[in-house]
């Protein structure tokens, strides 16, 4: 079996609150990586040709799950993908699920369960 990670990240600050132990498994790295440097540590990891393309779709997934009414925004996700340099150096495609779980006061996203695998 392929291995998935699950993941649960802060959107307003890009923080990782959770990481399955797989994520050494599927990246090679230790889930320690991931915690203590957020979506800027894993978004330098991902291969420099998709970088860029990897935050602007996020954002454009953001963007989307705003417009949507507040009622709508915690049934809707949206889903990556991108190139990652595996600890090895090898280039690994992951794909990435992401859907919000909950809101902020003012009704934004503010947590996404993120399920990723290669």
């Amino acid at each position: 079996l392929v291995p998935f990670v699950v993941t649960i990240t802060n959107f307003t600050d890009g923080s990782c609150e959770y990481v399955s132990p797989t994520f050494k498994n599927l990246t090679g790295y230790n889930s320690e990586n991931f915690y203590s440097g957020g979506l800027n540590w894993f978004s330098n990891h991902i291969h420099v040709e998709d970088r860029i393309q990897f935050k602007i779709n996020f954002s454009e997934g953001f963007l989307f799950l705003l417009s949507l009414n507040q009622d709508q925004r915690l049934s809707c996700s949206f889903n990556l993908t991108s190139r990652f340099i595996h600890l090895n150096g090898n280039i690994i495609w992951l794909y990435h699920q992401c859907r919000p779980i909950a809101l902020d006061g003012n009704g934004k996203p503010q947590y996404s369960l993120n399920i990723i695998t290669d």
